[in-house]
């Protein structure tokens, strides 16, 4: 687990975050506002927190509750921090010259002749095609980590289980001080690549169900709604972005009837 720490940190530390603000015609700062990037909600209300958001040309959509939205296209850097966003809201058009006034003429007072009326525009398509989003390098890069790690914990923990189930049958409770401690290392070894694993697959859930989409299209009415889940503490569990919510449990049987049992716990 010591080795995931500097892992986490350099992906928090590559993460950019903005600082969204919106302001009247008249230059007060608007809070009613809710905010979109690429059509997917950011944030409800303004409160002048720092938000994270995936590098790359993001399109932000400020909907206030009063008056038209404004559209921003901005470039996200990586590693960028506290990046300030403001726009202005309900800013007054300029308004075109009146034209001056033609001199009546005889002609002018003449009907003029009818004219046919202009041809309706083709109805647009119902069904349009959604475009797939983009998985980010860095989920598969997370995920091919955790299914290594799960890997490392399959096989250091039945490793050392058989050796500890022939100690007990063997030379129980006086086993050689090697052999005692070659079962630990291998049990270390189980635990470090259970933590690894675990948290390499969330962080890959969470890149891969947070990327943004390139376009989207409104869901049919009455269409079934997914949502993931994480199967966890022997309870099927919803899958909250940017929470954790594994508690995987290995309890191990116990060996020679003497009432032990190995295991593994951890929380993330």
């Amino acid at each position: 687990m010591a080795d995931c720490g500097p892992w986490l940190a350099e992906v928090e530390q590559s993460l950019p975050s903005v600082v969204l603000a919106a302001k009247g015609p008249d230059g007060r700062e608007r809070l009613d506002v809710r905010v979109l990037v690429d059509g997917r909600l950011l944030a409800a209300t303004l409160d002048g927190k720092a938000l994270p958001v995936d590098p790359g040309p993001r399109t932000f959509r400020f909907e206030p509750a009063t008056g038209p939205a404004v559209a921003e296209r901005v470039l996200i850097r990586e590693g960028e921090k506290n990046r300030a966003i403001t726009v202005t809201l309900g800013a007054p058009a300029a308004r075109a010259p009146a034209a001056p006034r033609p001199l009546a003429s005889p002609l002018a007072s003449a009907p003029a002749p009818p004219r046919s009326a202009p041809a309706a525009p083709p109805l647009a398509s119902a069904a349009t095609p959604r475009a797939e989003p983009a998985v980010p390098p860095l989920a598969w890069v997370a995920g091919g980590a955790g299914v290594a790690g799960l890997a490392v914990f399959a096989v250091a923990g039945a490793l050392s289980l058989d050796a500890e189930a022939d100690l007990r049958a063997t030379c129980a409770p006086r086993c050689a001080a090697d052999d005692v401690r070659a079962i630990r290392v291998q049990h270390a070894a189980a635990d470090i690549g259970l933590g690894v694993g675990v948290v390499a697959l969330g962080a890959a859930a969470w890149l891969y169900l947070t990327r943004p989409a390139a376009a989207r299209s409104p869901e049919p009415t009455g269409a079934a709604a997914l949502r993931p889940f994480i199967a966890g503490a022997g309870a099927l569990r919803p899958f909250v972005a940017g929470a954790a919510a594994l508690r995987p449990f290995i309890a191990g049987a116990a060996a020679g009837g003497a009432g032990a049992a190995a295991g593994v716990e951890g929380a993330f």
